[in-house]
């Protein structure tokens, strides 16, 4: 197993989880599957399931809230951008091409209710300039 498919059943059993959803016999296979990497190749149509239902279980009102940050090539950090979006793995997808389009340096984001996303701030950091003023300008920590 990778690390993408690692993440996505970590995050999708999170998610039964909370819904009070994740019965024995998942338990059993997320078990087997995280005991042993067993060199199995990413198969898509399993990473689109668990896309979809990560995406079921975040939705309101056919709306889903994606939740980025990253840096970029100057070493300004952000993070809590939120974008409200179609609750549909096409949009998802089509959103996730544009945001990884014109990466400049490290990105993230996850999926999240809209009625949550509300609450998050968006913030921004110019560690190269928190470097310097701390003494330090050949070294940016993030």
């Amino acid at each position: 197993m990778n690390q993408i498919q690692r993440k996505y059943y970590a995050e999708y059993a999170a998610d039964l989880a909370e819904a009070g959803k994740l019965n024995d016999k998942f338990r059993r296979k997320l078990k087997r599957m995280f005991k042993k990497d067993n060199g199995r190749r990413l198969d898509p149509l399993e990473i689109k399931v668990l896309v979809v239902g990560r995406i079921s279980l975040r939705s309101e009102a056919g709306k889903i809230a994606v939740v980025s940050g990253g840096m970029d090539c100057d070493c300004v950090r952000w993070d809590g951008a939120v974008e409200i979006i179609p609750a549909t793995y096409t949009h998802l997808m089509a959103w996730e091409n544009d945001f990884y389009e014109g990466a400049e340096g490290p990105q993230h984001y996850k999926v999240e209710r809209p009625s949550v996303a509300r609450d998050i701030e968006r913030t921004e950091r110019d560690l190269a300039m928190e470097a310097h003023e701390n003494g330090h300008p050949h070294t940016v920590y993030y």
